[in-house]
Formats: C-alpha cells, sequence, structure tokens
C-alpha cells in the first residue's frame, strides 16, 4: 500500500489494522508525510485545540481539548482509532517512511512518535527525510530520487520475483 498525507494515514491504518482480513496481502506500506497520531502532542505545529479539532475531524466524533489532555476511555479508544501507531505489533508489515524537515501541516513529530513503536516490535521500517521541504515535498529533489530508488529495493525485497515497474 502506498500513499501521500491523507492517503498514507489511511494506508497505514488499513495495512496496520486490517491486513489480515486484506483479500490482496499486504507486503510493506511506503508513505509520504504520513500522520500516525492524534494525540496530544503528536502534532509539534498544533496547539491542542487544534489538534483536537483535527481528530474531531478525522474521527467524526467530537474531540475537546480536555479529551486531548485527559482522554476518557471512550475518547481514548477514539483517538487510538484514527492513530495508526496504536494497531503497531509484531505482525506489522514494514513501512517506509518519507517526512519532510519544514512540514507545517503535519509537522515534524510523526517519525519520533512511531519510530520507537515500531523499534520496540521489531517491525523493519525506515525513512528518507526531506529536510528542506514543507508537507509537498518540492525542495529536495535529491531527496525524492533516493525516496524512489529505496522503495523499488523495498519493492524487490518484500514483493518477492514479481516484476517491478519503474
Amino acid at each position: 500500500l502506498s500513499g501521500v498525507s491523507a492517503g498514507s494515514h489511511i494506508s497505514l491504518l488499513y495495512a496496520y489494522g486490517h491486513a489480515k482480513e486484506s483479500a490482496i496481502p499486504i507486503k510493506c506500506v511506503f508513505t509520504l508525510t504520513a500522520p500516525v497520531a492524534f494525540y496530544k502532542d503528536s502534532f509539534d505545529n498544533m496547539s491542542v485545540a487544534e489538534t483536537a479539532e483535527y481528530a474531531s475531524l478525522i474521527s467524526g466524533k467530537k474531540i475537546t481539548e480536555k479529551d486531548m489532555k485527559n482522554p476518557s476511555k471512550a475518547k481514548q479508544k477514539v483517538l487510538d482509532s484514527i492513530s495508526p501507531v496504536s494497531f503497531v505489533n509484531k505482525n506489522t508489515v514494514p513501512t517506509f517512511f518519507g517526512y519532510a524537515g519544514k512540514d507545517k501541516t503535519i509537522g515534524t513529530n510523526h517519525w519520533n512518535t512511531i519510530h520507537p513503536v515500531l523499534k520496540k516490535y521489531g517491525v523493519k521500517h525506515d525513512v528518507i527525510w526531506f529536510p528542506n521541504s514543507d508537507h509537498t515535498l518540492l525542495s529536495d529533489p535529491g531527496a525524492m530520487d533516493q525516496y524512489l530508488a529505496k522503495s523499488t529495493q523495498w519493492l524487490k525485497t518484500f514483493m518477492g520475483t514479481h516484476r517491478v515497474i519503474t
């Protein structure tokens, strides 16, 4: 699976939370600028109130600043349901990330949120940074070349003998 921004969020939610029920086996995930968590400190570029608004929009449930700071069990369940990081376990598929060093849309903290959890469970993962780019990833053409080359390597590794078209 693959996606960019909201598409990468959806790809991660599906791959991490529903891989077993997928009609097509999910071998790995490629993401660019993926939001991985909707918790209080996940978006380092937003206030807690703004993060609550964003979580409400994504979940379809009302989440307040108070809910973000001290969630009830029900609100925590809602936040977990929209946070791919909450689904990580030892069976999580390998994931390759691309993140922007100057991302004003989702901030720059999502790698710091997911990396230790994937590492804890021994999930193969890697990242390419676009250090000069914002959410659009347009200011680092060399980084995109690296991302695409590494993506091709990952496809060959995890898709086996299937033909990879580049």
